[in-house]
Order: C-alpha cells, then structure tokens, then sequence
C-alpha cells in the first residue's frame, strides 16, 4: 500500500507547506501522514500555537494523520530530530518520504548522505574553505538548512530501506522576512510579534491570537528564577547541560533582565543559540540526563489529529500490534513523566481551565 510520509513543523501552517503537500501527494498518490514537532520546536523555540490546533489545521489541508514527534527528541541536533521522525514514520507504515529542499538535487543529496561525516556539525565542515563538501555543491555558497535536514533523514532511511525518498523545490527561504503569498513560518511569527496582520498568510491566525503569547521571552522570568536559585549540582544533573555551560547561562541570567538580551549575550561561536535554547527547555521542564537514558525505546504513535482515512489507518496499526497512545495513562512511565512536565511548561503562562481543555481532549479527529 502507498502511503505518504511528511516531517513536518506547521509552526505555523502557511501557503508553502500546502505546496509541499500538494506536490507530495503527486509523487505519492496514497494515504498521507506527517510527524509534528509539538509544542516546541527543532531549534529550541516555543510554538506559536499549541500542537492541536496545528495538526488539525494539517488535515483540512490534506493530511490523513498527523502524530506528534515526541519534545525530547523534537528539541535536539538534526542528527536526532531526523533520526527519530524517520523511526515513527517507519512504524506507521510509510512507503514513500518527501521532504523540501533548497537545492532539489536527490542524487546530490544522497551522495552527500552516503559520507561518513556528522550532519550536526555539517556547517563547520562546509566554513572550512575549499572542503569536498563545498566541491560537490559549487554553485552556491553551501547547504542550506532544508538541504542539511534532508541529508539526515536520508542517513536515517539507511535503515528502512523499504522507503523511497524524493525531495521537491523549497519556495522562499527561512530566513525571508518579507511577508509575501508564499511567506515563511519564520517571517509569519515575526509579524504576529511585531503586532502586523497574518490572517492571509496562514489559517491559524485567529487560533494564534486566542492562545497567545508563546514566545521565548514570556518564558524567560521562569528560567532566570531556575537559573539564579538552583544549585550547580541540580543544574549539571539536566540533559544537554555538560562543558560548563551552566555558569554561562548563570552569568548571563545575572546580567539580563529581558530575553532578547539573555539570548545575545548567550550566543557565542561556541553555542549557538539553537544549542542555548534547546538546553534552557531542558532546564525549564527538570530533564535529566538520567531520565534520557531511562527512555523506553519502543516507538510508539501519539495521534493529535486524523480524519476517517487516518482512523481506518490507526486500527489497522494496532490490529497489527503497533502501539498506539491516545491517554496519558497510556504512556510508558518515563515517557508519561516527560510528556507531562513539558505540557505543565507550555501552558504555564495559560490558565488553567485551558489546560483542562487540552488536557482532557488529548486526541482531535
């Protein structure tokens, strides 16, 4: 059977994500599911909208089921985040995966991914001048950041190969601000942040502004606290925490009041801000390096969206013995205490009969 995998973020859905999806379903004519980070994100950020909202809006654009990409794996290295999405897609029974990417070359790509190199550290190798890397690419000044995800899940589908890969033409690039038909996620949430209309450019608009604001600096005053009150020890106890970065960000917390500072001041050729904030979500929500390594490593599918299509699909994974999570009861123990800590974090700043509600409804179809 031919079914349709996406790795996907929707943060939040726009015009270019409904062209990627159109177009990945004209390569793969099938049933379609995505793996959604949640309620944060690859780089370390907070959703601009909670992880429901997002997947409910991905299947009335098209998508059959949509299931989360758990945070613990959403918030790390491409190395990882691709790893682990291509493992829940597998699971689900993708046939065929299609991914965006800026310089559309498949065959370049998979030569790329066949190197024994580390797609994490893809771009210092390619900032070290006249590399072999930079030769297979001489027409630009490099890999872009859909090229680099892309290159990781193709070293992720060494191990599934039962898939079939394609990639289609990235429209517009991420770090675009202009606010154009085909406008970024990036520049979307810089125009809510600046206080500008987004109602053309993505359907979430007004779920945006119900439950807002989710941005790094409204989290900001709960870090610091964390921060400038807990004891080295506990601090060196949180995943993702080693080589001394725990007295930067103690010293940077000291000297700022305001996130955007924090985030500057943090930022250094040694840390990029994407490793800074990843860390800080660990420390937000007390994640230990000893609650990473008691994870469960059975996959297992958390459905947050799926239309009649997608239901059909889901009990034909369990009647074929793939676990499927639809309560929090349900959750293997480490991952059940995870789970909840990160949905305490995001709704921190809500109240509380709004996390009752999402709570309660775990599951939207």
């Amino acid at each position: 059977m031919k079914c349709l995998g996406l790795v996907t973020e929707y943060n939040p859905f726009h015009n270019g994500h409904l062209h990627h999806l159109r177009e990945a379903k004209r390569i793969c004519d099938g049933l379609t599911i995505a793996v959604m980070s949640g309620n944060f994100v690859q780089r370390g950020e907070v959703a601009i909208v909670n992880k429901y909202e997002r997947a409910q809006v991905a299947v009335m654009a098209g998508v059959d089921l949509v299931v989360e990409l758990p945070m613990v794996y959403t918030i790390q290295q491409a190395s990882v985040f691709a790893s682990q999405a291509i493992k829940i897609l597998a699971y689900c029974g993708i046939s065929d995966l299609v991914f965006g990417s800026e310089c559309n070359d498949i065959a370049l790509l998979n030569q790329v991914a066949k190197l024994p190199l580390n797609v994490d550290h893809f771009k210092e190798v390619m900032a070290n001048g006249d590399s072999y890397i930079r030769a297979l690419n001489p027409f630009s000044d490099g890999f872009a950041s859909n090229d680099i995800l892309a290159i990781a899940y193709l070293k992720a589908l060494n191990d599934y190969p039962q898939i079939q890969a394609h990639c289609i033409q990235r429209i517009g690039g991420y770090h675009d601000l202009s606010l154009t038909e085909m406008a970024s996620a990036k520049a979307i949430r810089n125009a809510w942040f600046n206080h500008r209309s987004i109602t053309s450019f993505t359907p979430l608009a007004n779920a945006i502004a119900d439950y807002g604001p989710n941005q790094w600096a409204d989290y900001y005053p709960l870090l610091r606290h964390i921060l400038l009150t807990a004891s080295l020890s506990t601090l060196r106890h949180i995943f993702m925490v080693s080589e001394g970065i725990e007295m930067h960000l103690i010293k940077c917390a000291k000297a700022c009041h305001h996130f955007d500072d924090f985030i500057h001041m943090a930022t250094t050729k040694r840390y990029t801000t994407s490793r800074i904030q990843r860390t800080c979500l660990f420390i937000l929500m007390n994640i230990s390096k000893k609650d990473m390594a008691e994870l469960e490593k059975d996959v297992i599918i958390h459905p947050l969206a799926f239309n009649q299509k997608g239901a059909d699909h889901l009990k034909w994974l369990k009647a074929n013995g793939k676990t499927i999570v639809s309560r929090i009861n349900q959750f293997p123990s480490h991952q059940k205490d995870i789970y909840i800590k990160s949905e305490q974090v995001y709704y921190e700043l809500h109240d509380d009969n709004m996390l009752k509600h999402q709570s309660a409804r775990f599951v939207r179809s």
